[in-house]
């Protein structure tokens, strides 16, 4: 019988009403079964007099020994057990759990997973559907609306930090380039320009905040370098090629302890950027093993920062520096140089060329497989995988010069 929410059911009896009537009696939320008993305490049906509700019948007029009445089935209210699994379904398909495209388990899973019977799980999923919230699909099942993106090549939003000669920015912005043009892939470039993404354009993304954030704003997915997604939602669509910053930091103590003795006090660290997550990452990855060093901040990457610290550090007679990147690194050296003073061991970090030239050890950025990382992203999500997001973290090898010692007692090459 198939019976709306509002239903009447004619019952004959011989007088007596408190037995052998068969009614509809509802089993569990909301759905409907059968009972064969009725009593006063059921709190979901009312009698209604015949003369208001029974229609005209030649027959039953006829029938008059027989007692008529109209029983009708109240709907009741939707339990808080049923309405607060709604709301968590809406927060789930709000919130950005899942990508436009994507199938929406069926009304006989979420009947399991919540508990509940099949017909309250179709009933909500029909009215999640109503609300724009799911699209069903025949022969398909029931998914989220919308379809999936199609790519037409990448789209860099790279900081106007990439400008500056032998930076991490300009090296990156030189490798990936190279590689996307070498593997066939469409791309575009803003450097330091305030643009939003585009719809058909995957954006790469390295500190351009504006970009990062109107990607979170609609959810957009991207691929973020040398940077990881905030955990929660964020981190479902947003992919990641990065480094293991606090690794390279330990990798770093550990090479200076090497050189200078075990448990050496005479060390000290020149930080970066105090806000930035990677430096705080090489910081603590360093007082991971050597937790009583000072810190001396430069409060940049930049060379001409850590130039200005650089005396600090040596008046203080640190024997051996580690430094949040080459640039600040270089500071130290150059320093030393210009005043005729001996210079410190020093560990950079990211093997930019100038460690190389001056002939330091440092923590090297893997780039070979940094850039075939990105790009291969690149390339599965233009090519249309809509997968769950990918974070690729690399650990950082350190390049050992033993040039370095020759800097830093202040002797010249070769000597």
């Amino acid at each position: 019988m198939n019976m709306g929410r509002n239903f009447q059911l004619v019952v004959h009896t011989m007088c007596n009403l408190s037995a052998g009537v068969v009614i509809l009696r509802r089993h569990d939320e909301e759905s409907v079964g059968v009972s064969t008993h009725f009593g006063p305490n059921e709190p979901n049906l009312r009698l209604i007099p015949r003369s208001r509700r029974l229609p005209r019948n030649d027959k039953l007029k006829r029938r008059k020994e027989a007692t008529h009445c109209v029983l009708q089935i109240m709907p009741r209210s939707r339990s808080a057990r049923v309405a607060e699994i709604k709301t968590r379904l809406q927060t789930r398909l709000s919130a950005g759990v899942h990508r436009p495209g994507d199938r929406f388990p069926s009304a006989r899973e979420v009947a399991s997973r919540f508990g509940i019977s099949y017909q309250t799980a179709h009933r909500l999923m029909a009215e999640l559907q109503s609300e724009g919230l799911l699209e069903r699909r025949a022969a398909s099942g029931t998914f989220i609306p919308g379809g999936k993106v199609v790519w037409d090549g990448a789209h860099l939003f790279f900081s106007e930090r990439a400008r500056r000669e032998a930076s991490f920015g300009a090296r990156l912005v030189e490798k990936l380039t190279r590689r996307l043009a070498r593997d066939g892939v469409s791309f575009k470039l803003s450097l330091g320009e305030t643009v939003k993404p585009k719809r058909n354009f995957f954006p790469v993304i390295w500190e351009s905040p504006e970009a990062l954030q109107a990607c979170v704003e609609a959810q957009t997915p991207a691929l973020l370098l040398n940077n990881r997604p905030a955990p929660g939602l964020t981190a479902t669509w947003l992919d990641s090629v990065s480094i293991d910053d606090f690794s390279g930091g330990a990798s770093a103590a550990q090479l200076l302890w090497g050189r200078l003795g075990q448990n050496c006090p005479d060390l000290a660290i020149l930080g970066g950027p105090r806000d930035d997550a990677r430096n705080q990452a090489r910081l603590n990855g360093f007082f991971s093993i050597a937790p009583q060093t000072p810190v001396f901040e430069a409060g940049s990457w930049f060379f001409e920062d850590g130039f200005r610290v650089a005396p600090r550090i040596i008046e203080s007679g640190a024997r051996g520096v580690f430094c949040a990147n080459d640039r600040l690194a270089e500071a130290i050296l150059r320093w030393c140089g210009q005043q005729n003073r001996p210079a410190p061991v020093v560990v950079g970090f990211d093997d930019a060329p100038i460690s190389e030239r001056l002939g330091f050890t440092t923590i090297a950025i893997p780039w070979d497989e940094f850039i075939a990382g990105a790009s291969e992203l690149i390339k599965r999500r233009i090519h249309g995988d809509a997968g769950t997001a990918r974070q690729l973290l690399l650990t950082p090898r350190p390049i050992l010069r033993m040039e370095t010692e020759t800097h830093a007692s202040g002797m010249p090459d070769g000597a």
